[in-house]
Protein backbone atom coordinates (compact mmCIF):
# COMPACT_ATOMS: atom_id res chain seq x y z
CA UNK A 1 0.00 0.00 0.00
CA UNK A 2 2.26 2.48 -1.28
CA UNK A 3 4.95 1.58 1.94
CA UNK A 4 2.03 2.99 4.29
CA UNK A 5 3.92 0.12 6.72
CA UNK A 6 1.65 -1.86 9.23
CA UNK A 7 0.68 1.24 11.29
CA UNK A 8 -1.58 3.35 8.62
CA UNK A 9 -2.70 0.04 6.38
CA UNK A 10 -6.74 -0.29 7.95
CA UNK A 11 -6.77 3.87 7.87
CA UNK A 12 -5.13 3.62 4.24
CA UNK A 13 -7.41 0.84 3.25
CA UNK A 14 -10.66 2.75 4.41
CA UNK A 15 -9.67 6.13 2.36
CA UNK A 16 -8.53 4.16 -0.47
CA UNK A 17 -12.05 2.62 -0.15
CA UNK A 18 -14.29 5.59 0.60
CA UNK A 19 -12.40 7.25 -2.55
CA UNK A 20 -13.16 4.48 -4.93
CA UNK A 21 -16.84 4.84 -3.54
CA UNK A 22 -16.61 8.71 -4.70
CA UNK A 23 -14.96 7.56 -7.82
CA UNK A 24 -17.97 5.11 -9.34
CA UNK A 25 -20.59 7.74 -7.94
CA UNK A 26 -19.01 9.80 -10.61
CA UNK A 27 -18.43 7.69 -13.14
CA UNK A 28 -22.08 6.40 -13.05
CA UNK A 29 -23.15 9.80 -13.21
CA UNK A 30 -21.19 11.00 -15.77
CA UNK A 31 -21.83 8.03 -18.03
CA UNK A 32 -25.56 8.24 -17.79
CA UNK A 33 -25.25 11.90 -19.40
CA UNK A 34 -27.30 12.03 -22.40
CA UNK A 35 -23.64 13.17 -24.34
CA UNK A 36 -21.60 10.68 -22.80
CA UNK A 37 -24.55 8.00 -24.35
CA UNK A 38 -23.81 8.78 -27.52
CA UNK A 39 -20.51 8.64 -27.67
CA UNK A 40 -19.41 5.12 -27.69
CA UNK A 41 -15.34 5.40 -26.63
CA UNK A 42 -16.27 7.87 -23.52
CA UNK A 43 -18.54 5.22 -22.63
CA UNK A 44 -16.07 2.15 -23.20
CA UNK A 45 -13.66 4.38 -21.40
CA UNK A 46 -15.61 5.01 -18.24
CA UNK A 47 -16.80 1.18 -18.25
CA UNK A 48 -13.02 0.15 -18.10
CA UNK A 49 -12.42 2.60 -15.13
CA UNK A 50 -16.05 1.84 -13.10
CA UNK A 51 -15.11 -1.87 -13.58
CA UNK A 52 -11.34 -1.49 -12.29
CA UNK A 53 -12.60 0.94 -9.47
CA UNK A 54 -15.02 -1.36 -8.25
CA UNK A 55 -12.88 -4.63 -8.64
CA UNK A 56 -10.46 -2.82 -6.19
CA UNK A 57 -13.50 -1.27 -4.06
CA UNK A 58 -14.52 -5.15 -3.73
CA UNK A 59 -11.41 -6.63 -2.63
CA UNK A 60 -10.62 -3.69 -0.34
CA UNK A 61 -14.05 -4.02 0.77
CA UNK A 62 -14.31 -7.61 1.48
CA UNK A 63 -10.54 -9.03 1.94
CA UNK A 64 -9.07 -5.93 3.57
CA UNK A 65 -6.58 -4.54 0.64
CA UNK A 66 -6.19 -5.16 -3.15
CA UNK A 67 -5.34 -8.06 -4.08
CA UNK A 68 -2.48 -8.18 -6.58
CA UNK A 69 -1.97 -11.86 -8.69
CA UNK A 70 -1.00 -11.26 -12.04
CA UNK A 71 3.33 -11.91 -11.55
CA UNK A 72 5.51 -12.87 -14.77
CA UNK A 73 8.37 -14.08 -13.21
CA UNK A 74 10.55 -13.91 -16.44
CA UNK A 75 10.98 -10.01 -16.28
CA UNK A 76 11.07 -7.84 -13.88
CA UNK A 77 7.59 -5.85 -13.97
CA UNK A 78 5.32 -5.36 -10.94
CA UNK A 79 2.76 -7.60 -9.92
CA UNK A 80 -0.88 -6.30 -10.50
CA UNK A 81 -4.22 -7.77 -10.61
CA UNK A 82 -7.44 -6.93 -13.93
CA UNK A 83 -8.94 -4.55 -12.08
CA UNK A 84 -5.24 -2.01 -12.31
CA UNK A 85 -5.49 -3.27 -15.98
CA UNK A 86 -9.16 -2.07 -16.57
CA UNK A 87 -8.24 0.97 -14.48
CA UNK A 88 -5.09 2.13 -16.92
CA UNK A 89 -6.49 1.30 -20.64
CA UNK A 90 -9.72 3.46 -19.53
CA UNK A 91 -7.54 6.34 -18.01
CA UNK A 92 -5.72 6.26 -21.33
CA UNK A 93 -8.80 5.84 -23.70
CA UNK A 94 -10.10 8.77 -21.49
CA UNK A 95 -6.87 10.80 -22.11
CA UNK A 96 -6.27 10.08 -25.91
CA UNK A 97 -9.76 11.13 -26.55
CA UNK A 98 -8.94 14.24 -24.46
CA UNK A 99 -6.23 14.73 -27.32
CA UNK A 100 -7.86 13.55 -30.57
CA UNK A 101 -10.83 15.55 -31.22
CA UNK A 102 -13.54 13.21 -32.86
CA UNK A 103 -15.72 15.23 -36.07
CA UNK A 104 -19.26 15.88 -35.43
CA UNK A 105 -21.66 13.30 -37.59
CA UNK A 106 -22.88 14.83 -40.97
CA UNK A 107 -26.35 15.40 -40.36
CA UNK A 108 -25.66 17.25 -36.87
CA UNK A 109 -22.81 19.69 -38.53
CA UNK A 110 -25.59 20.55 -41.13
CA UNK A 111 -27.86 21.28 -38.92
CA UNK A 112 -25.82 23.13 -36.65
CA UNK A 113 -24.34 25.36 -39.39
CA UNK A 114 -27.81 26.18 -41.30
CA UNK A 115 -28.94 27.18 -37.78
CA UNK A 116 -26.08 29.99 -37.03
CA UNK A 117 -26.93 30.97 -40.45
CA UNK A 118 -30.51 31.26 -39.82
CA UNK A 119 -29.56 33.05 -36.63
CA UNK A 120 -27.04 35.64 -38.28
CA UNK A 121 -29.88 36.70 -40.96
CA UNK A 122 -32.59 37.40 -37.97
CA UNK A 123 -30.60 39.97 -37.09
Amino acid sequence: MFSLGVTYAHVANITFALVSSLVVVGMVTWSWRRKSLQDHWLTVALGLILAGTMGNLYDRCVFGGVRDFLYFYWINWPIFNFADCFLVCGAGLLLAKAFWKVPAPEGQADTMSSSAGAAAESK
